[in-house]
């Protein structure tokens, strides 16, 4: 049986909830910590560039943010990311 997560309608930055993930949609005009510490974060650009760490990330590009990785902010390259 699949599970289908019930969809949420988009208002503000969360799009998805389920009982061993979320779905949430930044938009950065400022630095943003990925996650708490301990927990891990798949970052996904969208739109404009950002940063994590020493990884760029440009529309479309990935990244693991792992629970143990000290710098886990977010920075925003350009206005609309």
């Amino acid at each position: 049986n699949d599970v289908r997560p019930r969809l949420l309608p988009a208002e503000g930055e969360l799009l998805l909830s389920y009982k061993l993930f979320e779905i949430q949609k930044w938009n950065l005009d400022s630095s943003r910590e990925a996650a708490s510490p301990g927990q891990f974060a798949i970052i996904c650009c969208l739109q404009g560039s950002l940063r994590c760490g020493d990884t760029d990330l440009s529309p479309g590009e990935f990244c693991l943010v792992q629970a143990s990785l000290p710098d886990r902010r977010l920075q925003p390259q350009r206005k609309r990311t």
